[in-house]
Formats: C-alpha cells, sequence, structure tokens
C-alpha cells in the first residue's frame, strides 16, 4: 500500500499524520506501506508507471491525504481508480471533500465532492482501516467508512473514537520522494509529536453578527446571526471537532520515535540508517521488500501506549535535554 501526500520541494520535515499511518498499517496489516511525498513541480501523469512498478501484480491500494487542495492529486486519484485501483480519501476534511455540499446532485453550483475520483473515504482515526485490509469484505461495516451507492445515496458510518494506544509510534524513514521519475528515500530532520486531538475552540460554538452588505441594507441596521465554532478563517477546526488530550505516555513515546542528530544517550529516537524498530540495515527499495525476506515481524515492539517504568520516570526528569537534540520538535493538533 501507498499514501500520496503534497510536500513542498528542498524540505526535510515529515509527515506525521500520513507516516503515523503508514506504520500503524504496517505493524497490524498484512501490508507493507509507504509514504510517497509529491511537490507541486511534479508531473503527476509521471507518477502512474512508478506506482505500477511498486505494486506489481498486486491490485494497487492507495491512500491520499494532506493534499493541500491540489487538484493536480485528485485527479491522478481518479485516473488510478479508472485504471482498476482501490483509492482512498483520508484525512481531517475527508468527509466533507468526499460527499460535497448539501443537495449538489440539483443545485449544479454547488462544490460536488471528489466522490468519483475515490472508491471510499475513510474519517476519522487511521486504525479504523484495519479490518478493511485484513478483509476487504468489511468495507460497508467499517467504522468511518463513507460511499456513494450507484443510486445516489450516501452511506456514512459513525468513527471509531481516538485511542492512544494508536497513536504512539512513527516510523519516520518510511516515506520516500517522487523525484525525477523514481521514488528516494527522504531523510527527515524536522519531526513533530502530537499532543491532542484538534482544536478545543471548535469545541466551543458561540453566535455572531454580522453586517448586510451595504446595498442591502437599505439605510437600516440589519445583522445577519450566525452560529459559528472555532475561528473564523479556520474550516479544518471544525471538521476535525475536538477529541481531548493525550497523557504524558503517548507524549514520551512519540518522542522515543523521533529522528535525532546525533543518536541521544538516553536513547529517545531513532537512527535514520535503521529500521524505526531496531532492525540494522538499509530501508529496502520501495516494491522489493517481500516480508518473507523481512527479519521476525517488530519481535521488539513495545506493546502500543505502554513503556517500561524506568524509561518513563527517566522520561520526565530528562525530557528537557532530549528537546535540545532535534533540530525542530512540534507539538501538533491532528
Amino acid at each position: 500500500m501507498a499514501i500520496l501526500a503534497s510536500y513542498f520541494p528542498g524540505e526535510t520535515y515529515g509527515l506525521l499524520g500520513p507516516q503515523m499511518a503508514a506504520t500503524l498499517i504496517e505493524e497490524n496489516t498484512p501490508y507493507d506501506c509507504i509514504v510517497i511525498a509529491v511537490t507541486r513541480a511534479n508531473e503527476t501523469a509521471a507518477i502512474m508507471p512508478v506506482l505500477a512498478d511498486f505494486f506489481g501484480s498486486q491490485r494497487p491500494v492507495v491512500g491520499f491525504s494532506t493534499l493541500s487542495g491540489r487538484q493536480d492529486l485528485f485527479t491522478l486519484a481518479g485516473q488510478l481508480k479508472d485504471h482498476g485501483a482501490i483509492t482512498i480519501l483520508a484525512g481531517p476534511q475527508s468527509d466533507v471533500d468526499y460527499a460535497g455540499e448539501v443537495d449538489w446532485q440539483i443545485h449544479n453550483h454547488r462544490f460536488r465532492g471528489f466522490s468519483r475520483e475515490f472508491s471510499f473515504a475513510l474519517h476519522g482515526p487511521a486504525e479504523q482501516i484495519i479490518p478493511l485490509l485484513k478483509d476487504p469484505g468489511t468495507y460497508v461495516q467499517a467504522p468511518g467508512y463513507m460511499k456513494y451507492t450507484d443510486n445516489g445515496v450516501l452511506l456514512r458510518n459513525p468513527e471509531k473514537p481516538w485511542k492512544n494506544q494508536f497513536l504512539t509510534r512513527v516510523k519516520w524513514d518510511n516515506i520516500f520522494l517522487f523525484e525525477q521519475g523514481s521514488l528516494k528515500p527522504l531523510k527527515i530532520s524536522d519531526g513533530q509529536v502530537i499532543q491532542q486531538i484538534g482544536c478545543p475552540y471548535a469545541a466551543h460554538g458561540k453566535w455572531i453578527e454580522i453586517d448586510y452588505p451595504v446595498s442591502f441594507s437599505q439605510r437600516r441596521h440589519r445583522k445577519v446571526r450566525l452560529f459559528s465554532k472555532g475561528c473564523s478563517f479556520c474550516d479544518v477546526a471544525v471538521d476535525k471537532g475536538f477529541s481531548g488530550l493525550m497523557d504524558m505516555e503517548t507524549v514520551l513515546a512519540q518522542i522515543q520515535c523521533l529522528p535525532i542528530y546525533p543518536p541521544h544517550p538516553l536513547g529517545y529516537g531513532t537512527n535514520l540508517g535503521k529500521y524505526s524498530d531496531g532492525f540494522q540495515g538499509p530501508r529496502p527499495a520501495p516494491g522489493h521488500h517481500p516480508r518473507s525476506q523481512h527479519p521476525p515481524h517488530h519481535p521488539s515492539r513495545v506493546p502500543p501506549g505502554r513503556l517500561d517504568p524506568a524509561d518513563r520516570t527517566k522520561g520526565r526528569k530528562n525530557i528537557h535535554q532530549a528537546w535540545n537534540h532535534y533540530r525542530v520538535v512540534v507539538i501538533v493538533c491532528i
């Protein structure tokens, strides 16, 4: 499986959401999964043969997230779908982007959404995809699943609540840059940590008043009352809502996965020359790493949401030392 995301050229920042989702998929399903960063300088049509080589004889399963509103990536999703791939729209706005505006079918000027370009959408926590990949026949029952039927009816399942146990690990070496017709490993030096899900401002609504346009007011001081959530300029916060804060164990577990230069004596982070679960050696090239050739699958992985008590205590006491070894650490909302 591959997850495609928009990226700025010349950068070395990670894509926390897609990379965490790819990590979760590899650790909980039979699928290998990488993230492919696509810049605006790329001709998206050129990625088609690269993906064909990556998937080989298997039916492509391609997720799309963090698309930055790029029409070329939505078009690419439609082309892949037309060629038989399963295309999945994910991310905080996947529900509104897939479904479109209310009654768009009878109002041509309204946004119709991107249901034609994607096989289905998955809104909410990434672990909702686990049963889908293990048993494709369970698509219709999956939490967060959205799809238009042939009759134009929107099937929309409730989402699962967010769970900290699935938000502890990120393999920062699972991202590749599409460049000059091939996939090249993207060395990440700028990592992120999630401390909360969503935006607390989006959890509270209030009534606001705005003035009528002058041409409509007819010299009367009329107001329009609107119920608003979040900041007026931010649509993502409203679409995502607010699902609360992470506990300290979850945040510390994420910090332990961050790339560090040089490796920290406390043991935080991961040397990018290794697998993030500790396996030595260079990462196999995309499309050429059958699971049968891998070392035993994640034998030393700490169960999600759990840390050794000594590590936990040590982390709380010395966390300020660890910060000094990161080029950039950003605590973000997802």
